[in-house]
């Protein structure tokens, strides 16, 4: 039986037909999994490797709106070092009070 899917190629557009061995494996990337040909996914990888490098921007990066994109960044990561904390501090306090329970019923 065929895989009959048809999906739309990340960088050009055109729609192709995934490997269905490739869209079950998470393990590595593949091609196949998100463009519709070799080419392609050279491109795609290329442009996700250069979205996750870190760059030091010394200027703030600004939109034709004027936005500046850099403090967005900022208050961003301060947000998830926030949640993160409070997220530590909450598990913290239900270990706490479930170790508290467990000694209660066994004393």
């Amino acid at each position: 039986m065929s895989y009959k899917v048809q999906k739309p190629c990340k960088i050009c557009g055109k729609m192709y037909t995934p490997c269905s061995d490739c869209e079950t494996d998470d393990k590595v990337f593949h091609w196949r999994k998100v463009a519709c040909s070799y080419e392609c996914g050279q491109k795609y990888l290329a442009k996700v490797l250069a979205e996750r490098t870190p760059s030091d921007h010394s200027e703030p990066i600004t939109d034709k709106a004027g936005a500046n994109h850099n403090s967005d960044t900022a208050q961003v990561k301060d947000y998830k070092r926030d949640v993160k904390q409070i997220n530590y501090k909450t598990s913290r306090k239900i270990v706490k009070r479930e170790n508290k329970q467990e000694s209660e019923q066994i004393g």
